[in-house]
């Protein structure tokens, strides 16, 4: 039986700099000391599996009481700090900006090789009453427009690193 992943590399994700782990087998053990990252392998693992589903990452955020619920998307500003809700996920907890680095997570060998990218971006919101909300990507010079929201972007690819 083929393994499903042969080797994992997580690049800015949370406490993980970068990792790369080799010679995966069917049943892997991490230990290591609290806060060194052992969750978020796992976390890593499953927003891969996922294809970086929102739904998954908002579970994830969730679990570890880092998601902001019941956020009045009323207001007319948006402030980014409270807006960017992921920044957890990112190395080094960024603010959110333009040089936010992305997040890469990728598998090599076995059956399904595959590479993630989460970055961040600026979005312009359209909202008309009855019909779902439309996001423009913005120009870099257009970030201090008040009707920006800040977003991750997804990009998935298919082989490996």
């Amino acid at each position: 039986m083929e393994l499903k992943i042969g080797s994992l590399d997580i690049n800015r994700f949370r406490a993980l700099r970068q990792l790369r782990i080799e010679g995966l087998g069917r049943v892997n053990l991490l230990t290591g000391r609290n806060n060194t990252g052992k969750s978020s392998v796992l976390e890593a693992v499953r927003i891969l599996a996922s294809d970086a589903s929102l739904s998954v990452i908002h579970q994830i955020l969730r679990f570890r009481e880092e998601s902001i619920v019941g956020r009045d998307d009323s207001a007319d500003s948006v402030d980014t700090e409270e807006a960017f809700q992921f920044s957890s996920l990112f190395h080094g907890f960024p603010r959110f900006s333009a040089e936010v680095r992305p997040i890469l997570i990728a598998s090599s060998g076995g059956q399904r090789p595959m590479k993630l990218s989460i970055e961040t971006a600026w979005f312009s919101e359209e909202r008309v009453p009855g019909e779902p909300r439309k996001l423009t990507p913005l120009q870099p010079t257009l970030f201090g427009e008040r009707e920006a929201v800040p977003a991750l972007v997804v990009e998935t690819m298919g082989g490996g690193a």
